[in-house]
């Protein structure tokens, strides 16, 4: 598996069609269908908005040649109850359908997992979503990972890994 850094990621019909199926994992406020037909919008007409933020790294996932995914890593400073704040980076993870239940997801995190410990000094968390429809999945594949619970937003639950 290879992880290629995009600079300049854009939105694709093929992240938008992504988005839509698994809306509830992302967050409908974030990608109402309104939002999307708006991004649709933008890719038609040749003008694609950025897929990723200032404070993020987006990369690209290929297996054996294709690409399966990306994954994004958001830097966030967070400031836990009686702790200081400190920087943490947010894991993103999609696999695109199509590749999806092949396992895929699992080999790309312990890929990339072993390729960030080597790298980025700052914890890493992933939030997920308890209205997501694979939150169990989710769940699943993270603990296996070696995340653990953090906190829970209510909404959401925050893993971590130290």
């Amino acid at each position: 598996m290879r992880f290629l850094e995009n600079v300049t990621p854009v939105f694709t019909e093929r992240h938008l069609d992504h988005l839509e199926r698994y809306r509830a994992s992302y967050g409908e406020d974030f990608f109402s269908p309104e939002a999307i037909a708006h991004q649709r919008a933008q890719v038609q007409s040749g003008h694609p908005s950025p897929r990723c933020g200032v404070n993020s790294k987006c990369f690209e996932i290929f297996h054996e040649g294709q690409h399966i995914g990306d994954l994004a890593l958001i830097l966030n400073h967070v400031a836990d109850a009686g702790q200081p704040a400190e920087d943490r980076y947010e894991l993103d993870l999609m696999i695109f359908h199509e590749h999806s239940a092949q396992g895929l997801a699992k080999q790309a995190l312990q890929e990339f997992l072993e390729l960030y410990k080597e790298t980025y000094e700052q914890p890493l968390e992933a939030l997920v979503r308890k209205a997501n429809p694979l939150f169990a999945q989710v769940v699943h594949l993270l603990e296996r990972a070696g995340f653990v619970v953090d906190g829970d937003l209510g909404a959401d639950v925050v893993y971590v890994l130290r």
